[in-house]
């Protein structure tokens, strides 16, 4: 249907291949016995079930009169548009978000960039005479934007600093917090890079069945960061013009973290 957004064909796509490659896995490991493993690799089967209900049933549904945003999860949320006072864009490091708030300025839903076609939602919004508010700008116009800032979100408020009350202008950008995040991220995969080669190499003097459980939870823990790493790069991807690497996956490539963290522009 015209009126209905929906999650990027990536997810659905992904959840076939995950689910069809990893069922054949758990059916052969069954098949021949090694009951362990097809258990082990069960959760990858159910991982891609849920990323194809997601993309069926994570829609947002633009109606005349209200919009609906239907989740896998949470609860169904109806928005109508006399509801809405304007449409907030955020720009962040890297990325903006964009979100719906009320008469009094508290936030409605925020517009994840995991959807697709989003022009079918701003063309509804502007004919209902909605307007777009760029946070960005007013504060860089030194304008007053306090009454917006209950509509922002931990992140977004510690990425605009100096916020002393809400009766004051947010001044100064920064990008430490980000700068941080990352730095943070970057130790963290190293770290646990350094423990799965541990590990590894720990199974491989032990042997047996243990060194097979230990293998298979390596490979989990892995292709769980490789789903993570993944999913960021994809979603900052949709707010750079210019991305000067992608990212690059292995079984061990926790080990060295620029391969997981792609650098922008």
């Amino acid at each position: 249907m015209d009126n209905v957004i929906r999650l990027s064909k990536f997810v659905k796509n992904l959840g076939i291949v995950t689910t069809v490659l990893f069922l054949i896995i758990v059916l052969v490991t069954f098949v021949t016995g090694n009951m362990g493993v097809a258990i082990c690799f069960m959760p990858f089967v159910f991982l891609g079930i849920a990323l194809i209900l997601a993309y069926k049933k994570q829609i947002i549904v633009v109606n005349e009169d209200e919009i609906v945003f239907s989740y896998l999860v949470k609860k169904t949320q109806h928005i109508k548009y006399n509801d809405i006072r304007c449409i907030l864009m955020i720009p962040l490091n890297g990325r903006t978000d964009v979100i719906l708030i009320d008469k009094m300025y508290n936030r409605l839903v925020t517009l994840e960039q995991v959807y697709v076609n989003y022009d079918i939602l701003y063309d509804t919004l502007i004919k209902h005479e909605i307007d777009l508010v760029d946070f960005g700008e007013l504060v860089e116009q030194n304008k007053d934007v306090s009454k917006y800032v209950p509509a922002l979100n931990w992140i977004e408020k510690n990425f605009y600093k100096s916020i002393c009350n809400e009766n004051t202008t947010i001044k100064n950008m920064s990008k430490t917090i980000e700068k941080e995040k990352r730095k943070k991220t970057k130790q963290f995969l190293k770290a646990l890079g350094w423990i799965l080669i541990i590990a590894d190499a720990v199974a491989f003097f032990i042997g047996g069945k243990t060194m097979l459980v230990i293998f298979i939870m390596v490979l989990m823990i892995t292709y769980a960061v490789y789903i993570k790493i993944l999913s960021i790069y994809i979603y900052r991807s949709h707010h750079k013009k210019r991305t000067r690497t992608g990212v690059s996956i292995t079984i061990y490539g926790c080990s060295n973290s620029n391969a997981f963290i792609p650098e922008y522009e």
